[in-house]
């Protein structure tokens, strides 16, 4: 019999909860088609913006890492709330949590698998389609077909609530006032 732990953590409490047989509805159970992911958002100009109009995520934002080698991460929101993932995120601006759901991303061929991390978030879950590969000549067609993933994926995304923290200010003033590329003597 498997131990309590090899299922990972259980689900809020939660009518979606109650109606999947909350005490066995666990981490690493299979992603349902009306499951709601999210995604962390950094509140950068390279991310996101306001300015966009209806399209307020940028592509990148739904791009594979070079740590992203088993796929992009999301995060099942029966198991995590967006507040919650905003609060986690290490991004020195500050993050955002766009919303899409399981079967949108069905619609575009994508799968998902319960990746739960014991040191992370709860609700862990890769897009296996998403893996980050290094550019070469051989491979120019998969990745130009991930940048058109992760367009679809950033329009679905802005379509749906994106959630933004109270006080998070707009990435163009956090823009404005970095001073990165600034002399400190000036």
């Amino acid at each position: 019999m498997a131990t309590r732990a090899s299922y990972g953590r259980r689900a809020r409490f939660g009518l979606r909860a109650i109606i999947r047989c909350w005490p066995w509805y666990y981490e690493s159970t299979a992603v349902f088609r009306n499951e709601v992911l999210l995604r962390t958002v950094p509140n950068s100009i390279g991310y996101y913006s306001q300015t966009m109009g209806n399209w307020a995520v940028n592509p990148s934002a739904f791009e594979p890492r070079p740590i992203d080698v088993d796929g992009i991460s999301l995060f099942r929101e029966d198991f995590v709330t967006q507040e919650y993932l905003a609060s986690v995120n290490k991004h020195p601006a500050g993050a955002r949590v766009a919303r899409i759901t399981a079967k949108e991303l069905a619609k575009l061929g994508l799968s998902l698998q319960p990746s739960p991390d014991p040191n992370g978030p709860p609700g862990h879950t890769v897009i296996s389609e998403m893996r980050f590969t290094k550019r070469t000549a051989q491979n120019k067609a998969q990745i130009q077909k991930m940048r058109d993933i992760a367009q679809e994926l950033a329009q679905i995304s802005s379509k749906n609530e994106i959630y933004a923290p109270e006080g998070l200010p707009d990435p163009v003033a956090v823009a404005k006032d970095t001073t990165l590329c600034r002399d400190p003597e000036d």
